[in-house]
């Protein structure tokens, strides 16, 4: 099996008709900003899943039922809520951050730049 590479330049001249328009400065800004806050976002993203993976509690091994001896039902289920108690503790700061970073700035942020660039541009348009 072979893979044939073609340019992107064949592709345009295989597409009579059909020229790629440059972007108006409008939107190169727009996309400029909008680029800037996804990959400040991605960059983000990181110290929050890893604080998230470090600080949660390693898997909880519970033992059968014929090893656990003197151990009873109503001891493996409060360790079973401890561990429950253990997990949410450590969602809930990346949680926060989270909230407070991407759904209350980043996201707002980001339709803002998308809203206006898009929208002054199909007013433009229109006029």
């Amino acid at each position: 099996m072979s893979t044939n590479t073609v340019s992107a330049q064949a592709i345009l001249e295989a597409m009579p008709g059909e020229t790629p328009e440059e972007l108006p400065a409008l939107k190169k800004a727009g996309m400029k900003i909008v680029l800037g806050i996804g990959l400040f976002a991605a960059a983000a993203l990181v110290p929050l899943v890893w604080t998230w993976i470090a600080h949660t509690p390693a898997a909880l091994v519970v033992p059968a039922a014929e090893s656990i001896g003197s151990q009873t039902a109503s001891q493996t289920a409060q360790v079973v809520e401890m561990y429950r108690l253990a997990s949410q503790a450590a969602a809930q700061q990346p949680l926060a951050w989270f909230e407070a970073l991407f759904v209350k700035i980043l996201y707002p942020l980001l339709t803002l730049v998308l809203g206006y660039v898009f929208g002054a541009a199909a007013k433009d348009s229109v006029s």
